[in-house]
């Protein structure tokens, strides 16, 4: 039998991980469609660059990647009680999220602007 999450974990990981990533990432699919105008100032450049109605399809495309990770995190982490299955999928996660990263560093400078808060918009 394989090592149970439940009890490898705490509960508060397993919150953030079933429930509050997959509600905050349902909200950035709500922009990505209804207002991608606030999704690019807000999780992306901060008015380095604007939102541009030709790149629809790819604010498109981003939100149907966050429905899949929203249901992994809902269907797969939340129905499944498998120690082994979970740090697989956290594992795919973080490399999914060192990607969107690397790629929202791009307007402002890539990574050393980003590290430096002096530079950072309020």
């Amino acid at each position: 039998m394989p090592p149970k999450a439940s009890t490898s974990i705490s509960s508060i990981s397993h919150f953030i991980l079933t429930k509050f990533e997959p509600l905050s990432t349902s909200y950035r699919i709500y922009l990505a469609f209804a207002d991608p105008n606030n999704l690019i100032y807000n999780h992306f450049s901060r008015g380095t660059i604007s939102y541009n109605p030709q790149t629809q399809v790819l604010y498109e495309q981003l939100a149907g990647m966050w429905v899949f990770l929203t249901l992994i995190e809902t269907l797969v982490l939340g129905g499944f009680d498998d120690l082994r299955l979970l740090k697989r999928v956290r594992f795919c996660l973080l490399a999914c999220d060192a990607f969107y990263y690397h790629s929202v560093t791009g307007p402002v400078g890539r990574w050393l602007v980003f590290w430096d808060l002096t530079r950072w918009k309020s």
